[in-house]
């Protein structure tokens, strides 16, 4: 995506993420910012890194790459919109405001493509209700999913659905990039982040509109359909397995000595195996609780049952397979030790040098000029 110029005039973490993207892939990103900053520059946990005080670790992330200019007013603006090849708009509860936006910046510059990110679309009975990250995983239908039956639900620890519908941005825009190279004008997207997070699911939707089985919270177990599929307690921590297959049933049962477990042909099913989940945690979870996390991933996974550790943040800085990837970026002016997720894909071996967060306009004159 090189030799494309992205005009970021959102506000919300989705938009932020979506031209986070377009700026990793190589393209010029400038963010449009009010006199006072974006709101993002705000968003907490913060990191002190210079002499003039705490910064925002989400903004240093998510503005990496980018260029900065302040606009008090769309005619600010408006030079730089007629020679975007696109523009990133938010919706926050002011879905007419948006589309009014996007149709002034289309008759502008025909070839063009808008890409509204919203909570609710643009569309429909929830469009001028306003969102943030904690509304998203509700609405996208996650909040249903974790925690225990009996207790509150619990959020996931981050704001992901928001940056799902980022991800589907960038994607959606780019399928309309190239569509406006070939016919020469650009579309209006309409991307929010309940349908983005919705259409992230496996089988929770189909399950209801096919079964009217509606999918709930089933603590460290993955309910109504497999088991093992769980997370286990080992003397040092967690580990997560899945044991879906045949092999890796037969894998788990003769890696944690419950070969006797294989005489059983009904618990070669997996929703046998569900509906006995209790009897055969019975077995498994003495043998977890004997070995550390690495032993049991090693011995799982000679047997050919998937499984993996779970780690705290500080063993996921010093993850042997996130280092063999590398997976971990280096901003500048952060320290030696700051660590930013690098590009989450990767092609070929050309990667985009990290350059930091701008400056409030840092780009200004030369944008301009």
């Amino acid at each position: 995506m090189r030799n494309l110029t992205v005009l970021d005039c959102s506000t919300s973490l989705a938009g932020a993420y979506c031209t986070r993207l377009f700026a990793t892939l190589g393209a010029e990103v400038i963010v449009a910012e009010p006199p006072g900053g974006h709101p993002l520059r705000g968003a907490p946990p913060w990191v002190t890194i210079t002499e003039d005080g705490p910064v925002s670790a989400a903004w240093t992330y998510l503005a990496a790459n980018k260029r900065s200019v302040v606009a008090a007013d769309d005619a600010t603006l408006a030079p730089l919109e007629a020679r975007a090849d696109l523009v990133v708009l938010s919706a926050d509860g002011d879905p007419d405001v948006a589309l009014a936006r996007a149709e002034r910046i289309r008759r502008a510059n025909p070839a063009a493509v808008v890409t509204i990110c919203s909570g609710f679309g643009l569309t429909g009975p929830y469009r001028a209700y306003r969102s943030t990250p904690l509304v998203d995983w509700a609405m996208g239908g996650y909040l249903l999913l974790t925690g225990e039956r009996q207790r509150e639900p619990l959020a996931g620890a981050g704001p992901w659905s928001s940056y799902v519908g980022g991800a589907t941005a960038t994607l959606a825009s780019q399928a309309a990039l190239f569509r406006a190279r070939h016919r020469g004008s650009g579309d209006l997207l309409d991307v929010s982040n309940m349908e983005a997070a919705a259409a992230g699911h496996q089988w929770s939707i189909t399950l209801y509109t096919h079964q009217g089985i509606r999918k709930t919270r089933w603590g460290n177990r993955h309910g109504e359909a497999h088991h093992p599929l769980a997370l286990y307690r080992c003397t040092d921590g967690w580990v997560v397995i899945g044991a879906v297959s045949r092999h890796q049933w037969e894998g788990l049962c003769i890696a944690t000595d419950n070969v006797e477990l294989l005489i059983d042909e009904a618990l070669y099913t997996p929703a046998e195996r569900f509906d006995r989940m209790d009897e055969i945690d019975t077995l498994l979870t003495p043998w977890f609780a004997t070995h550390s996390r690495a032993e049991a991933v090693q011995l799982l996974q000679e047997h050919r049952c998937p499984a993996g550790q779970v780690l705290a943040l500080d063993e996921a800085l010093r993850s042997p397979q996130l280092e063999a990837r590398a997976y971990w970026a280096v901003p500048e002016g952060m320290g030696p030790d700051a660590r930013i997720p690098g590009p989450p894909f990767r092609i070929g071996e050309r990667t985009v040098p990290t350059r930091p967060a701008p400056t409030l306009g840092q780009h200004q004159n030369e944008v301009f000029a």
